[in-house]
């Protein structure tokens, strides 16, 4: 049975020798457990080509410490990923077929095999809360690798590892909780989850996706280019960023200027689409423009961010109010989801006047220069 569950962690580089420091008097922590000394063995696994890695996908078989085990780690953010364990059992050194069919997507065909085998030194430290509650984990690992293939490098290095495991300071009080509100919540969405993934897996495992990609990867090897390809990038490319940037200023300005209630809404999630677009746009000609694209790119990612999380509280909003009438019509007390509605409806405002103060900073002329 494969258990899922979301890593954040950071690393640094650290000299040979450095010993981790005392880490009990940092603000929330009461006191640490440790240090705890063990020894892992581990093989990752990728095609030839090495497609997993390049899509920052890690597929390693573990053996040592209390996570032993294969583990596939899917990206989700800066320093989050997602991580799929499954025990050891019986496979040997064959990938489980469970975790293959996770990156078809990537390999398409093409077999998984080991490519590199790593033996780690570790000392933990676990930071615990005044209740005893774990923290954070803060390892110090002395890594040896070796590469597997036609040739062998051998390679070594100290790395610290600073993984967040609880501290969720952010909770509705108990005694504002009235009725069978997170069963209500979970009975809600446990069909929508279930529906969308069934979907969301039939979708990446179709040959219809697959061959998207393979036209995708020929897009990038076979470019249909034009007449404009001869001219140098830095004088064709920010007339395209100008268009993008010029839709997401009149969008902006469209949902500024809405009443309010759904159409304001639904101006901001188009602003918010168009921003993604700007961003991307910007991103794309980084390598050609340089700083000034990357800088206008991160401040469009600040307005697609702001917008973003706004459209999750219109989206909330929405369900606490489904699950309150459903309460009410049952005869169980609504109280906690009228609270929550209201602390979701004033999140979202607070959010329509940030968009546009965010935005306003984003479109500052010394962003946007260089499109012109």
């Amino acid at each position: 049975m494969a258990v899922s569950v979301n890593e954040t962690e950071i690393k640094y580089d650290a000299p040979a020798g450095a010993s981790l420091p005392r880490l009990d008097d940092l603000p929330k922590v009461a006191g640490t457990s440790g240090p705890d000394e063990e020894r892992l063995e581990a093989e990752y696994y990728d095609t030839g080509e090495l497609r997993l890695i390049r899509a920052g996908i890690t597929l390693r078989r573990r053996r040592g410490g209390d996570d032993a085990g294969w583990h596939l780690k899917l990206p989700l953010g800066a320093q989050t990923r997602r991580e799929i364990r499954l025990p050891l059992g019986r496979t040997g050194r064959r990938v489980p077929g469970e975790l293959a069919r996770l990156v078809r997507v990537h390999t398409r065909g093409k077999p998984l095999g080991p490519t590199a085998q790593l033996t780690t030194r570790r000392q933990r430290v676990i930071l615990l809360d005044q209740a005893g509650n774990s923290l954070a984990k803060v390892v110090a690992d002395d890594v040896s690798a070796r590469t597997l293939g036609d040739t062998t490098a051998l390679s070594s290095w100290r790395e610290i590892e600073v993984e967040l495991t609880g501290g969720d300071l952010d909770q509705t009080p108990g005694e504002l909780v009235i009725g069978p509100v997170q069963a209500d919540v979970q009975r809600h969405f446990a069909p929508v989850r279930a529906e969308a993934r069934t979907r969301l897996l039939a979708a990446l495992d179709s040959r219809r996706y697959f061959s998207l990609l393979d036209e995708l990867d020929k897009l990038l090897t076979e470019p249909p280019l034009t007449s404009k390809a001869a001219k140098p990038a830095a004088k064709v490319l920010p007339a395209a960023a100008r268009r993008t940037y010029r839709q997401a200023t009149r969008r902006m300005h469209r949902a500024h200027s809405a009443r309010g209630g759904q159409s304001a809404d639904v101006a901001l999630h188009q602003a918010r689409k168009a921003a993604k677009r700007a961003r991307y746009a910007s991103e794309a000609m980084t390598p050609a423009i340089g700083k000034k694209a990357r800088r206008f790119a991160r401040q469009m990612k600040k307005v697609q961010s702001v917008l973003g999380d706004h459209h999750d509280t219109v989206i909330a909003c929405q369900v606490d109010r489904e699950l309150g009438i459903s309460a009410y019509l049952s005869r169980e007390n609504a109280f906690s989801y009228g609270l929550l509605y209201g602390r979701d409806a004033c999140a979202g405002e607070q959010l329509k006047a940030q968009a546009w103060q965010t935005w306003k900073r984003a479109s500052r002329p010394r962003y946007r220069r260089w499109m012109h």
